[in-house]
């Protein structure tokens, strides 16, 4: 209730400025008075943060990955987190010649975010893939 409360506020409005400009927004009364978001806006952020804490208590049991450093010629790194199969979800190992799924992570979900990326390597590893996440330069 006080995140919410909180978040009431006039809308945020950035320009360079300039006579013109600011008659403009003065004939807007709506940028002048404080808007109330929508009540539900607040319920499925807490919602997701209770369900993200419960899923990563979950994909610690799921999942554990084995990570293999990739070195380049320019002295970066990136890296392979090879789905293990251990834990909760252990299978027997895979032949080398298993197809491969070699998955890019997005901005924001790598191997070690609960609501990323643990459901479709388990499901891929079910498969009988040998499922591996490709993490880029300074995301992991």
């Amino acid at each position: 209730v006080l995140a919410y409360a909180a978040s009431v506020r006039p809308p945020a409005v950035y320009h360079r400025g300039g006579r013109r400009m600011r008659a403009l927004l003065a004939q807007v009364p709506g940028l002048h008075r404080a808007v109330w978001p929508a009540p539900h806006v607040h319920a499925s952020v807490a919602l997701a943060m209770a369900v993200g804490t419960k899923l990563r208590e979950r994909r610690k049991d799921l999942t554990r990955f084995r990570r293999q450093l990739l070195r380049h010629a320019d002295g970066g790194e990136s890296a392979l987190d090879w789905l293990d199969g251990g834990g909760v979800s252990a299978v027997p190992p895979l032949a080398d010649d298993a197809p491969l799924l070699l998955v890019l992570h997005t901005i924001t979900a790598t191997t070690r975010e609960a609501y990323g990326l643990a459901p479709l390597l388990l499901a891929a590893r079910a498969r009988g893939w040998r499922p591996a996440v490709h993490v880029r330069r300074a995301c992991g």
